[in-house]
């Protein structure tokens, strides 16, 4: 416990791996415990079925059966009491290493290696209400209406519910967690799931490799598991498997550092991937990628607000929100976080330069130099190695952070609004900014604040909601601007330090947290 405590007072959060499979020993008391209660996934024949993982002989929890879910929930107990903060489900497919009887071609997916299609699960009944509306039933004395009921198996061999295990180890879990730290909000990796696992955990996809191609197909499939209704993605920063290049590795950093999901994991026996181990100049950039993904960690978490409430995603293909532009359709090498974030990494060795589309409907401005560029357009992006090409929708407010070192320093550093400019003058555009306190449900009844801003030409508005004193608003920043406006005001008072970086086309004022209206004129 004093190690986890150690990590905890310096910002770390502490998160072990936890395989589905169970050690078959009968020295082990979990094992014993789930023997006696009936719990693992049987054989064709009734007996436990038995597999070889990496503990060695093991049985497999049989998680389509409630109780088996209860009782796996559980077992988290002791991680808890020992300050483990978060919980990774991995090997849930179910993975299993058969006796080499293998059908040829062996490959590393072949269909032998989980779980036999025959092996069974727990059968239960329950009753359920039926969808046959034309069997409603009518008391006749109070004319109350009647659903007739049925019974419903729920059961049977793994070929049925080889796609829903991962996910429903994934819910166990959760469950789990939950039920044994109620106050907290769990946080649970899976490398397995099936629609809906977005209820109980995040998902990465998966062990890939070290190359290029992998950086390159790791976009499509994390945007079609964000379009799918999994917004809480990432893949493995730098390839699970083998070694990639100083060169490799910080762009696949840049590609991942404005997804939901963001770590560096590799298989043993790989070298070491931390954005450190490519020596000083890479660590510079890598550093530069890390700060800046920490910056936007407020616009993060507003989106992911925006999720739980509309379904809204995280992370979206350029179509998403562009239906009308054709265009859009065939690029995977672009993503959008939420509505207002353009972002076109790098994705080829040795590439400095690198055509960016902009979609029909909005013009957009680099983050870094407020230039801007007009929706429908094409053009060619000076990507150096240590740039990641951003772009912020004309007329969105962005909030921002200073750069922080961990999580646990939000609360005490103030908010930047971004104002990016070019509206027409006829046109209006709304931004939100949400906060709580990160953790726990209080925000579900009173806890929490909701800042709707309105952007017109040259006018700010801001609406609060809420009573959650958390971080404050204290600064403005307008994108596009070089320099100092005849006129600004907030709350109708002349503002005179006004700060100008003509190089980066910005300018910046501080105000009150509780600034209701900043207007400006050219």
């Amino acid at each position: 416990r004093k190690l986890t405590d150690d990590l905890r007072e310096k910002g770390f959060k502490s998160v072990v791996i936890v395989d589905p499979a169970v050690k078959l020993d009968e020295k082990y008391s979990v094992y014993n415990d789930g023997k006696t209660k009936d719990l693992y996934v049987k054989n064709a024949d009734g007996t436990d079925f038995v597999g070889q993982v990496w503990a060695g002989k093991s049985v497999f929890p049989d998680f389509v059966n409630s109780k088996t879910r209860e009782w796996f929930g559980a077992q988290y107990k002791g991680f808890i009491a020992d300050g483990i903060d978060g919980f990774w489900n991995d090997m849930n497919e179910p993975a299993n290493f058969p006796d080499g009887n293998l059908q040829e071609p062996v490959g590393m997916n072949h269909p032998q290696k989980t779980l036999p299609l025959d092996a069974k699960h727990t059968i239960e009944n329950k009753i359920v209400k039926s969808n046959d509306m034309s069997k409603i039933y009518v008391d006749k004395t109070s004319g109350k209406q009647y659903t007739p009921l049925k019974l419903v198996e729920t059961g049977g061999t793994h070929a049925r519910f080889h796609n829903v295990y991962g996910m429903l180890m994934a819910r166990s879990t959760f469950e789990g967690v939950k039920e044994l730290s109620p106050e907290k909000r769990p946080f649970v990796l899976t490398r397995a799931g099936f629609a809906g696992v977005q209820r109980y955990a995040a998902v990465w996809t998966g062990d890939n490799t070290a190359s290029w191609e992998h950086l390159r197909l790791s976009l499509p499939m994390l945007l079609n598991l964000s379009v799918s209704g999994v917004p809480f993605i990432g893949a493995d920063v730098g390839g699970y498997a083998d070694n990639p290049s100083g060169e490799l590795y910080a762009r696949w950093l840049q590609a991942a550092s404005f997804t939901p999901f963001l770590r560096s994991h590799s298989e043993k026996g790989a070298a070491n991937k931390e954005p450190w181990e490519y020596g000083d100049e890479f660590t510079r950039i890598n550093r530069a990628t890390i700060e800046l993904r920490y910056q936007f960690l407020p616009y993060f978490y507003t989106l992911f607000h925006e999720h739980e409430q509309t379904g809204q995603p995280v992370l979206c293909p350029l179509w998403f929100e562009y239906p009308k532009d054709y265009k859009t359709y065939l690029l995977e090498d672009e993503y959008l976080v939420g509505r207002d974030l353009l972002v076109a990494p790098v994705l080829k060795d040795g590439q400095r330069r690198r055509g960016v589309y902009f979609p029909v409907g909005d013009d957009w401005r680099d983050w870094f130099t407020g230039e801007v560029y007009k929706g429908g357009s094409f053009a060619e992006i000076n990507a150096p190695l240590d740039k990641l090409p951003i772009f912020a929708r004309v007329g969105a407010v962005i909030p921002t952070q200073p750069v922080i070192q961990n999580t646990t320093e939000m609360p005490n550093v103030p908010i930047t609004l971004n104002v990016i400019t070019g509206i027409a003058p006829e046109k209006t555009e709304t931004s939100e900014l949400f906060q709580d306190a990160g953790d726990g449900y209080e925000y579900q009844m009173t806890k929490k604040r909701e800042i709707s801003i309105e952007h017109k030409k040259g006018l700010l508005r801001l609406n609060y909601s809420g009573n959650f004193e958390g971080q404050k608003i204290r600064f403005i920043e307008v994108l596009g601007i070089n320099k100092r406006p005849s006129e600004m005001r907030v709350d109708g008072k002349l503002v005179e330090n006004i700060e100008v970086d003509s190089a980066k086309n910005r300018l910046r004022i501080e105000i009150a947290d509780s600034t209701k209206e900043i207007s400006l004129k050219p």
